[in-house]
């Protein structure tokens, strides 16, 4: 295992948040808006790009740039967007990023939005695309025809990019149709699909390690919705969090895999920084659990300032090579969920930080 730089004991925000921009900054392309995934990669593109704009915005940046900047990005960014609402990079285009949602324009719509929330700006266009999907069928019919037998964590998926995106609608184009659409959305699925004993959403969740965590990474794509509207007070909140913590293993990472990648750690460690408990031996278990991880998660910075996604492995999204980077080498989505990580740390355990929050529902809101 290499040397770590930082760990609880030594974290300094002013060194890490200059190491951390540092490879953003490696990745720029000749526009201050354009950035590429990894060092591998020659192209720019929009996914990367938004990236880089999460990543300035939760390190207070965005504060830095000039009204001229803040405008241009904002162009940039709505440039791509189609009158459906969606916002779609011809260079990345594939019949997958139209139909999937673990990756693809569904899946850039929740960051994106985030993204044009540093910089103030809003979509030309509500997300009409998804919701022309509820003129034939209602909330409830279309999310109990989701496959849940066969794959309930890309259900999830599913439900948080549609979720998500109607609750903007809701608030920020004020559309009537949208805010009921969630309102059915948290009712149906308080009711139905979860387990009683774990107070995870799933089919027939299993006791092993990679059930759990598969479960509990259901959780991280559903529970945002709630917490945003200030609802997660309906869930058995100390149960969930019982099994959330089930899923570090004896490195301090989350999930089954001994070198747990990005999305294993931030998906446990999320909710067990954001859902908040009254029992105060669970707070005890879970205080030692997210030191645990601090000292866990800088064992994937690399010296030039990026994450990776997980050692030992190269990356890549989806059918995408313009995005994918080679094995222990830094990349922009990693740099950003990996931050993001350590950003929730940093709150829960109360260490000095300047990071900045989203006003949007999802990955990057934090409500205090």
């Amino acid at each position: 295992m290499r040397q770590r730089k930082y760990t609880y004991v030594s974290f300094d925000f002013q060194n890490f948040k200059q190491d951390v921009l540092s490879f953003v900054h490696s990745m720029q392309g000749s526009n201050f808006f354009e950035y590429k995934f990894s060092p591998l990669q020659k192209k720019c593109d929009l996914y990367s790009s938004v990236y880089a704009l999460l990543i300035y915005g939760l390190f207070n940046e965005v504060k830095t740039f000039s009204k001229t900047q803040k405008h241009q990005w904002g162009e940039y960014i709505l440039a791509h967007q189609d009158k459906d609402g969606l916002f779609r990079d011809r260079i990345l285009q594939t019949s997958l990023a139209e139909t999937c949602h673990y990756w693809g324009w569904h899946h850039l719509l929740p960051h994106l939005l985030i993204a044009l929330d540093y910089l103030c700006v809003k979509p030309k266009y509500d997300f009409t695309g998804i919701l022309h999907l509820f003129k034939e069928i209602t909330m409830s019919d279309w999310l109990a025809s989701r496959k849940w037998k066969e794959d309930y964590l890309a259900v999830s998926n599913e439900i948080m990019n549609i979720g998500i995106a109607l609750q903007y609608s809701r608030d920020h184009f004020k559309n009537i149709q949208a805010g009921a659409l969630v309102e059915e959305l948290k009712r149906w699925l308080l009711e139905n699909m979860r387990d009683l004993e774990t107070s995870l959403w799933g089919y027939d969740i299993g006791k092993s390690v990679f059930d759990i965590s598969k479960a509990v990474k259901t959780a991280y794509h559903i529970i945002p919705i709630f917490y945003f509207d200030e609802n997660e007070r309906k869930l058995d909140i100390d149960i969930l969090l019982q099994y959330v913590l089930k899923t570090q293993n004896k490195f301090n990472g989350f999930g089954p895999s001994i070198l747990a990648n990005a999305c294993d750690d931030i998906d446990s460690l999320y909710l067990l920084t954001i859902l908040s408990t009254q029992n105060d031996s669970l707070q005890e278990k879970i205080l030692k659990s997210v030191r645990s991880f601090m000292d866990w998660v800088f064992v994937n910075i690399n010296n030039d300032g990026g994450f990776v996604f997980q050692r030992c492995q190269p990356f890549q999204y989806a059918d995408q090579p313009i995005l994918s980077s080679n094995t222990n080498q830094s990349n922009m989505f990693a740099t950003w969920f990996r931050a993001l990580s350590i950003a929730y740390t940093c709150v829960y355990l109360n260490i000095p930080h300047d990071f900045q929050f989203s006003n949007i529902s999802g990955y990057q809101y934090h409500r205090s």
